[in-house]
């Protein structure tokens, strides 16, 4: 064991150092402060081990108690995203950016109903017409006859 005058002192101020780390309330602070009284005894030792191994938990627990706020916060901020700033969500999400609008100046129509002669309509007018027409007819009512369909199971 050591013994010395000199390595006593050193390991005092040490021990001090240590239990500055550990300085909160009156109960933690008796179960964390490692005494100096009796220094490198065999009950000194056990004593150390207990201490020891009470702050490791504590520490244990302050970094679980950490990482879980750190976590919440991070679920709060992306709920608040995903009801407040639905573009900036989506473009997370979809991993691209959807911050710019799409603009349709020119689309395909067809010359005449039946015929597959199709020309490029520019006129901004006439581009919405067969836009909106063409979002009508494929977001339109469907008729389901559920009564000829067979069932999956």
């Amino acid at each position: 064991m050591i013994t010395t005058e000199n390595a006593k002192s050193r390991w005092t101020s040490k021990i001090a150092k240590y239990n500055q780390d550990y300085v909160t309330s009156t109960k933690d602070n008796y179960k964390c402060n490692i005494t100096t009284h009796g220094i490198f005894s065999e009950e000194w030792f056990d004593t150390l081990k207990t201490k020891v191994n009470y702050r490791l938990r504590a520490d244990y627990k302050k970094y679980k108690s950490a990482e879980t706020k750190s976590i919440k916060d991070r679920i709060d901020k992306r709920v608040e995203i995903t009801r407040d700033y639905q573009t900036k969500w989506l473009s997370s999400i979809l991993d691209r950016n959807t911050l710019t609008n799409i603009v349709i100046d020119k689309v395909l129509v067809n010359e005449e109903t039946g015929i597959s002669t199709k020309r490029l309509a520019t006129e901004p007018r006439e581009v919405k017409k067969a836009v909106d027409n063409d979002f009508a007819n494929m977001f339109r009512k469907r008729n389901t006859l559920l009564d000829t369909m067979t069932p999956i199971w």
